[in-house]
């Protein structure tokens, strides 16, 4: 009888490869088994039943999940559980656990290229294949993976493969033989399991489960585990939680990128980047992954591409090398083999080539004939972050794209109630009256909470703070974290509390609008907050239009809730006049007020405060 000591060292091994498990979102590791919930899969014909019953199937299946279902993680707990079998004689089924996307598919595979094992050692025993990511590789390797299955396939016909994939990355479609089984969302049970493993802190998943209930569109994102790990990391760290899509990712991506190397121990790096710089970076990684369907990306055109964006830039860097070892820290982008690097889940890469293509709606909508399905989840991030999603919708509506119209409607803003109701009608032509009647009517929303307005949230959360009697140092963290959710619905917020030679800036914001008035201001924006019960003297105006000077800004941002005395606003008035001086617009408590209950625009609110100080530098 063949010697069977590799089989169980393969077997232990695939334990100890897959025990942990950590989302993207997070530095904190955890043991899959302890952290674990059942999920629910359906079949064709829409029945239910626990994922575990996949095993039991079939011998050709597909587990077909949206991004951040769980799929990896219930691939990972097969192996787990199958191998501890294996291992303690209830079966002689081996496990055998294969990320696609760290597979070379150069040359020919076979099952010892993934585990080293011999075929005589295997050819007598059932095997599990559980194939994993399947949507993530390009299209040409996605042929090339489909030609494998369908060898492997023939090859073991006594062995089960299981095959984890996107809806999107189903085209082409493996051999017919497999059967479609789709991963259901987390059920509300489900997603309260969900939280209490999150943290041994019960008061604050309590609190973090309340805020998931109370809010509706937070009820939709909390039933993705990817998501829910997602906004447990922003809520963590800002004891709140965004309620746009973008801006919880933004959230998210900001709090790693600040936050990683401390979390997990390591020192101060020499040459550290500045977090614009690394959005910067990653918008071009990913508009270029995304561009060229590339999600396996070379080290060669990463180095290629660092190297472009500081010489163009006129920038001094120490190496490229040493600014994709602060990439890879961060957790957003991580190795995928030997010599390539990809991001940690695919909505990472989406919501960076959003970011870097929100101002060009027509080139988005574009994209959507080049790059088919795929695209559209990058579409409706940056339909959440645009000022007006009009141009964007009009372009969908032109390729009758209207279900991609509806949704970006759904996602982003606009003013322009003409097309809401001419995307409406041509929904109705495609999709029949009575149905459309229905949702025009409110039917079906009757049954759905209306998730409440960014202006009503801001408002109270604004109120909460006037009117609370904390000390005046938790009151002021209090209203630094309304000012960076009040201004983030214009600007990206870079950073909070930067100590610079000069003293302390409350906010950097990045200033990314395309239009005239935007540009005049340069990149960076600076915002001082301050929520004391007097009126700011002129002393600290001055001080902080220093600050902005010395850090070559343009513009900046004084909040005050109390105001300002007159000869502190009259010295920014008169200041307007030195065209070499940065230009400090001052914001009060009232005028925050004002607009929130008369729900202005935010991006014309700024405009208008800028506008104010701008062109009474006279008086």
């Amino acid at each position: 009888m063949a010697n069977i000591d590799p089989l169980i060292q393969f077997a232990k091994k695939t334990i100890q490869g897959n025990i942990d498990i950590n989302f993207p979102g997070s530095p904190d590791t955890r043991s899959l088994k302890s952290s674990y919930i059942e999920l629910s899969i359906s079949d064709s014909e829409g029945r239910s039943k626990p994922v575990g019953d996949l095993l039991s199937e079939g011998s050709r299946l597909i587990l077909v999940g949206e991004p951040g279902a769980g799929k990896t993680t219930a691939l990972k707990h097969f192996s787990i559980f199958k191998s501890e079998e294996f291992l303690e004689g209830k079966n002689n089924v081996l496990p055998i656990y294969i990320p696609l996307r760290q597979v070379s598919f150069e040359n020919h595979k076979t099952i010892y290229d993934f585990t080293g094992l011999q075929e005589k050692l295997i050819s007598k025993i059932p095997l599990l294949l559980l194939l994993d990511g399947l949507d993530e590789l390009q299209t040409e390797f996605r042929l090339l993976a489909i030609t494998m299955i369908a060898e492997l396939s023939a090859q073991y016909p006594n062995s089960q493969i299981i095959i984890a994939s996107r809806p999107a990355g189903l085209s082409p479609a493996p051999p017919d033989e497999f059967r479609y089984y789709h991963l259901e969302s987390l059920s509300s049970v489900q997603a309260q399991s969900f939280v209490k493993n999150l943290s041994k802190d019960e008061a604050q998943t309590k609190a973090f489960s309340e805020i998931l209930k109370s809010v509706s569109f937070l009820q939709g994102l909390s039933q993705n585990p990817l998501l829910i790990q997602l906004l447990w990391q922003v809520y963590r760290y800002n004891n709140y939680l965004p309620t746009v899509r973008s801006e919880i990712y933004q959230t998210t991506c900001d709090f790693l990128l600040s936050t990683w190397d401390s979390a997990r121990g390591v020192s101060q790096r020499q040459n550290h980047l500045d977090i614009l710089t690394v959005h910067n970076i990653l918008e071009i990684i990913a508009f270029d992954a995304f561009k060229s369907s590339e999600y396996h990306i070379p080290y060669s055109k990463i180095i290629s591409i660092i190297c472009e964006y500081f010489e163009t830039r006129l920038l001094h860097y120490d190496s490229a090398e040493s600014i994709l070892d602060q990439l890879l820290s961060s957790g957003i982008v991580i190795k995928s083999g030997p010599e390539s690097i990809s991001f940690a889940h695919l909505t990472f890469m989406e919501f960076y080539a959003a970011k870097r293509l929100m101002n060009f709606p027509r080139k988005l909508a574009s994209l959507l004939v080049e790059t088919g399905p795929i695209a559209k989840e990058t579409i409706l991030f940056a339909s959440g972050m645009m000022l007006d999603v009009a141009p964007l919708v009009e372009s969908a509506v032109d390729r009758r794209e209207l279900i991609l119209a509806a949704n970006c409607l759904r996602e982003g803003r606009t003013e322009n109630r003409i097309l809401e109701a001419y995307v409406l009608d041509q929904l109705q032509r495609e999709l029949g009256s009575d149905l459309i009647k229905k949702l025009a009517g409110g039917v079906l929303e009757e049954k759905r909470p209306q998730p409440e307005s960014i202006h009503s949230k801001l408002r109270r959360q604004f109120s909460e703070i006037r009117e609370s009697n904390l000390p005046s140092n938790e009151k002021g963290k209090k209203f630094e974290r309304f000012a960076e959710r009040f201004f983030r619905q214009t600007f990206n917020v870079v950073e909070l509390n930067r100590n610079t030679e000069n003293g302390e800036i409350d906010l950097i914001l990045e200033n990314t609008g395309t239009d005239p008035f935007w540009t005049e201001w340069g990149g960076d924006i600076f915002v001082e907050c301050k929520n004391w019960n007097s009126s700011r003297p002129l002393k600290e105006t001055a001080l902080f239009s220093n600050k902005v000077r010395m850090s070559r800004g343009k513009l900046g941002f004084f909040v005050s809730v109390a105001g300002f005395t007159e000869d502190a606003l009259r010295t920014l008035k008169n200041q307007v006049a030195d065209k070499d001086a940065p230009l400090i617009v001052p914001i009060t408590g009232d005028e925050i007020e004002v607009m929130l209950d008369h729900r202005e625009k935010f991006d014309l609110f700024f405009r208008n405060v800028i506008r104010k100080i701008k062109h009474l530098h006279k008086w």
